[in-house]
């Protein structure tokens, strides 16, 4: 395809805003129609972007003004709505969660490869411009042997009528596969999967996973690395992404899931023993002077940059019109193999917490 993208936009909650805002501040694609289960809600956000509407998905993506469609509904109607634009014949963007399972992915995922249409999950987190630099440095070798990754996601909601997308499990909700996706799925791409699981979660009234913790031991070339995640809809966390290896340290800016930068610290793999404390540094230890001294010392260590405009939706939106450019079927920062295997893991988790979201869904 050449020329700016024309998107359909199945959904119009507040993702799908920000990703037409997005749109908007960039020059690959514009939003061409909207569809939602509230039709007054598709219409706002049309009219806000200059596009038109369509009454189902179906028909957006039929729309023969539409190029390609963004799936941006409830987690639940992930597979039938990107199967539905599939069948149109229209590439597809599916917000994450891709699917409630890996089962129901690989439905989306033959479709698309039987049609020859591109077709990607929406981990919008992959392509911001410090995860790109993390994953470079990371593959480079610059941290040593990594042997930890820690990733903390929370974001405190209510379990209302308002908010049941997000936390019921009926349309898909709960931490799990609302937040703890994100740190799967960046265990995934910088340690590879998982070999060993463990899992604890705690649920609300409405049946919602409300917190959950995972550690997960990968098998990496260097050898063994352990993942620690944790994502709560009931508190909010330190949201903070850090990788640790023998020669050095990344700590991603929060919230890592949007993060404009991030700080490399250099480890003494050498050390054999504590450095020994004097007075004064125990004593600056709690002074308001101690952040300067680390900075000036290079404690903190070095500034990784990776500003972005908007919200940081734009950057995926992006990488789909070069695929579509380029010809290529799937992108190679998020292929779907890729989007298979997390949800295999999200599969493991669940059943290690005892959690059906897929029967949830249907019943």
């Amino acid at each position: 395809m050449s020329g700016p993208l024309r998107w359909g936009i199945a959904g119009a909650g507040w993702i799908a805003a920000n990703f037409a805002a997005d749109l908007a501040r960039g020059h690959t694609g514009h939003v061409a129609r909207v569809c939602a289960r509230r039709p007054e809600r598709a219409e706002a956000l049309a009219a806000r972007h200059g596009a038109g509407t369509a009454p189902d998905v179906a028909a957006l993506a039929a729309a023969p003004d539409v190029d390609v469609v963004y799936v941006a509904t409830p987690a639940a109607l992930h597979r039938d709505h990107a199967l539905a634009a599939l069948e149109a014949g229209k590439p597809v963007l599916c917000e994450k969660p891709f699917a409630l399972s890996a089962a129901e992915a690989r439905e989306v995922v033959e479709a698309a490869r039987a049609r020859g249409l591109f077709c990607m999950e929406a981990m919008w987190t992959r392509f911001l411009p410090v995860m790109t630099e993390l994953r470079r440095r990371v593959q480079a070798g610059e941290l040593g042997p990594v042997s930890q990754l820690s990733a903390d996601l929370g974001f405190p909601y209510a379990e209302t009528a308002a908010t049941a997308s997000i936390t019921a499990p009926a349309h898909g909700g709960g931490a799990l596969h609302d937040l703890g996706i994100y740190g799967v799925s960046v265990a995934h791409d910088l340690l590879g999967p998982p070999v060993e699981i463990a899992a604890q979660a705690i649920r609300g009234p409405g049946g919602g996973v409300r917190d959950v913790a995972v550690v997960m031991r990968h098998a990496t070339v260097d050898g063994t690395a352990l993942s620690s995640l944790r994502a709560s809809h009931g508190t909010e966390l330190a949201n903070a992404l850090v990788v640790a290896g023998a020669s050095g340290r990344i700590t991603v800016d929060a919230p890592f899931i949007a993060a404009r930068g991030a700080r490399a610290v250099r480890v003494n793999a050498a050390r054999e023993r504590p450095a020994p404390v004097s007075e004064l540094r125990r004593r600056l230890a709690n002074s308001p002077l101690r952040g300067a001294l680390r900075r000036l010392a290079g404690r903190d260590g070095r500034a990784i940059a990776g500003p972005y405009p908007g919200t940081g939706l734009g950057p995926q939106a992006d990488e789909v019109a070069r695929c579509l450019r380029e010809g290529c079927h799937e992108s190679p920062v998020m292929p779907l193999d890729e989007t298979l295997a997390v949800l295999g893991t999200m599969d493991r988790i669940a059943a290690l917490i005892r959690v059906d979201p897929a029967a949830a869904s249907s019943g």
